[in-house]
């Protein structure tokens, strides 16, 4: 169990459209700021990538849908994509745990994620090593290498 209160479970391939509520209501703000708020497109890209197998869901203990993380494989590093907190879940450690527990369970030499630029989620990654790569004003992409 992540935090009291919040257990995690895999993902199934009905919860596509539940959790690509959560990616509206998470990143509106961060989205709009940026200026690439396009409900319809930031909807239709989370079904594109939705991959169950790779993402974890967290939920309640009404087993509503409170967050997740997809964990995806790719060359020579591990993607970190669709990390989602619904604002109740945050600031509780929650998404410190997920991150950590995830890259624990990493095979790859680095774990490479994007996340917004100016996002408040910047910080976590930076606290838990995570160094930026590139940055075009939208998205910094960021990497953690591992030891190995």
């Amino acid at each position: 169990m992540p935090a009291p209160g919040w257990s995690t479970r895999p993902a199934r391939p009905g919860d596509v459209d539940s959790l690509a509520d959560l990616k509206l209501h998470a990143l509106r703000d961060d989205l709009e700021r940026v200026g690439v708020w396009r409900p319809s497109y930031n909807r239709a890209r989370f079904v594109r990538e939705f991959v169950p197998s790779e993402t974890t869901v967290v939920v309640d203990d009404d087993g509503g849908v409170v967050g997740c993380l997809a964990v995806h494989p790719e060359g020579g590093t591990t993607w970190l994509r669709h990390f989602y907190l619904r604002e109740e879940a945050r600031g509780r450690g929650l998404g410190t745990r997920l991150v950590t527990e995830a890259v624990a369970a990493v095979t790859t030499p680095t774990v490479t994620l994007d996340v917004l630029t100016g996002s408040r989620v910047e910080s976590l990654y930076r606290r838990l090593g995570f160094v930026p790569v590139s940055d075009d004003g939208v998205d910094m992409i960021m990497r953690l290498d591992l030891p190995r």
